[in-house]
């Protein structure tokens, strides 16, 4: 898969994402709070699913029945493919000095599936809870986090407190704990990107990651919105359903 996406790249089948966003995935006129319009910024080349074969790898995985029935079974939940052509499933390479900033998804779910770790950085770090608790107590969560006040997870040690429990989403200072997956090549990573904060670090070395995220959704036709495809893929004019 390695290759594949590397023979992509070469032949210019991809996006260059270098842009400034909020982390919500909102357009402009739909961001109310302070919160909804602070801006980060990502920086990575994406091959999407526009761009693969019928033969393609990436293909055969996201559209094999077995899987989603794996991930359903997991989740406990009854998932549906994405209808949107271009973020279904797709390539994700981090090159040094790139990384992913501060933000939440638009699809229901995502699984990531790690072909190559990055020679230093490119670390997937997460809060838990950020957007599981009321709007006001999840604004405070991502502010703090965006500020770059929160404490690694086990930095919160002396507070004895357990980031896995939603409880214990912070420490007794009031710092968000973040999460680092510990994922290795090969590694297949289930999660809800769209209810918990999360980022890629950045990526140094001449070693790039590369990485496949495939997504689902809890009904069927959903598409990914404008602002994303705009932002992230590289996909102009297209509509939001």
């Amino acid at each position: 898969m390695i290759r594949e996406a590397k023979e992509h790249q070469d032949r210019g089948n991809c996006f260059l994402s270098d842009q400034t966003h909020n982390i919500f995935q909102l357009d402009e006129e739909d961001c109310v709070f302070e919160i909804q319009k602070r801006q980060v910024t990502s920086r990575k080349t994406i091959i999407d699913y526009g761009y693969l074969s019928k033969s393609s790898k990436l293909k055969g995985i996201y559209e094999d029945p077995a899987l989603r029935k794996f991930i359903a079974q997991v989740i406990n939940r009854k998932i549906y493919p994405s209808a949107c052509p271009y973020n279904a499933g797709y390539y994700n390479l981090y090159y040094d000095g790139d990384g992913l900033g501060w933000h939440f998804d638009k699809a229901s779910f995502g699984v990531l599936i790690l072909l190559q770790k990055a020679e230093k950085g490119g670390e997937f770090e997460f809060n838990r809870t950020s957007a599981c608790t009321n709007e006001q107590q999840g604004f405070e969560t991502v502010r703090s986090i965006l500020d770059g006040s929160y404490l690694y997870q086990d930095c919160g040690k002396d507070d004895k407190a357990n980031p896995t429990e939603l409880s214990c989403a912070k420490n007794s200072k009031g710092h968000p704990y973040i999460s680092v997956g510990n994922f290795q090549p090969g590694s297949l990573v289930i999660f809800n990107g769209r209810d918990n904060l999360h980022r890629v670090s950045r990526v140094f070395g001449d070693i790039p990651r590369i990485n496949v995220i495939l997504t689902f959704e809890n009904k069927s036709q959903k598409r990914s919105s404008a602002y994303t495809l705009e932002k992230f893929f590289g996909r102009k004019g297209l509509s939001n359903l």
